[in-house]
């Protein structure tokens, strides 16, 4: 099973990619791969976040164009 990675401070936590994150990144790349050059990197941690109710962190903001996941820029 995929694990994806999440940093709360000096914490590293490790997450299973369980179906309905890989669902939802499916969909994710279904909807954005072309329009936004979507990796499926960055869908797997869209959905992780999405699923998790978790705010994603990135100062690369056009690679996540989801309008259901929190997106904050640190700086």
């Amino acid at each position: 099973m995929s694990q994806a990675l999440l940093i709360d401070s000096d914490i590293l936590t490790s997450v299973d990619v369980d179906l309905a994150i890989a669902d939802e990144a499916g969909e994710y790349m279904r909807k954005f791969r072309k329009s936004h050059a979507l990796s499926i990197g960055d869908a797997v941690i869209a959905a992780t976040a999405k699923e998790m109710s978790i705010k994603r962190v990135t100062r690369n903001i056009k690679h996540y164009p989801m309008k259901d996941v929190e997106i904050v820029k640190p700086y």
